[in-house]
């Protein structure tokens, strides 16, 4: 006897005519068990290779499914909830944090109805989206302001060598209150000529449009920045707290016992940061007289 196939998860799967315990996926041609035959068979699999494997596809079907049989992510207080687990993904954490297991307990505990999507539901809906409305409201503040001042820098990652350029415009809104943003964190990519250096800023000033807006460009007195900023047709001033950096530690460098006392300290240092035993020596007699 041939049962009708209610459910709108059979979109995109169609019956195995080799295995009638089974199904194929449209999407990828997968086998997937349905446990049974007839009345004994379940789309849980089903639901559950679709959810892992085709996740746009799983939140398309989701809404179709009779209240109570499945997730409530598409509710108004799930789509809160993503939102809230995507910002936090912003702020402080990466995104991979959905599918730790500690993180799933809390969640699973705190809301035991809250169905957690999966990582790439996050990385390509949630986390867009956000992003968005996020250059929506900046797109708006700066519209408020005739004139903005920004601020840029360079530098390289310790963990990974990588390079960035940063953008950041600081202006006064209509309320005379203080603001800042930052338009770009940039991965630099190739040398870091004062050509392609001045090639990202005008990319970032007209991406945001704001080219007409800036005031002035802060850096600091790295050689190749200085000519970028010029190079980009941008006002521009040096750090002030940067310049006097760099006099101060002329004057240092210039004196030979100041020399030699910061390389004596660094190879202090260096010693105890390679010792296990050292360090331990030194935190007995930190102990012994008292020292934090």
């Amino acid at each position: 006897m041939a049962f009708k196939k209610k459910s709108p998860i059979w979109a995109y799967f169609e019956d195995d005519v080799n295995d009638p315990k089974s199904a194929v996926c449209k999407l990828c041609e997968i086998k997937i068990s349905r446990g049974g035959i007839g009345r004994k068979a379940t789309t849980s699999g089903m639901l559950n290779h679709l959810k892992n494997k085709h996740n746009k596809e799983y939140y398309k079907l989701v809404p179709t499914f009779p209240k109570g049989q499945e997730t409530t992510n598409q509710d108004t207080n799930a789509k809160k909830y993503h939102v809230l687990i995507a910002e936090m993904i912003a702020l402080d954490e990466a995104v991979n944090i959905v599918e730790r297991v500690g993180f799933r307990r809390l969640i699973n505990s705190a809301l035991p109805r809250y169905n957690i999507p999966s990582r790439p539901y996050f990385s390509d809906n949630v986390i867009p989206e956000i992003y968005r409305k996020v250059v929506e409201k900046i797109k708006s503040l700066l519209s408020e302001t005739d004139y903005i001042s920004v601020t840029t820098d360079m530098w390289t990652s310790l963990h990974n060598h990588n390079s960035f350029l940063s953008f950041t415009a600081h202006f006064i809104d209509r309320q005379f209150n203080f603001k800042h943003v930052v338009l770009s964190i940039k991965h630099f990519e190739g040398q870091h000529t004062a050509m392609n250096i001045a090639m990202s800023l005008q990319e970032i000033a007209n991406l945001w449009d704001v080219r007409k807006n800036i005031h002035i460009v802060l850096h600091d007195n790295g050689r190749n920045i200085v000519k970028a900023v010029s190079g980009a047709e941008l006002a521009l001033a040096r750090c002030f707290i940067h310049t006097i950096q760099l006099i101060v530690n002329d004057c240092v460098k210039v004196q030979l016992h100041v020399t030699q006392m910061i390389t004596t300290g660094r190879k202090i240092v260096t010693h105890f940061n390679h010792s296990g035993t050292a360090q331990e020596k030194l935190h007995s007699i930190q102990n012994d007289l008292g020292l934090p």
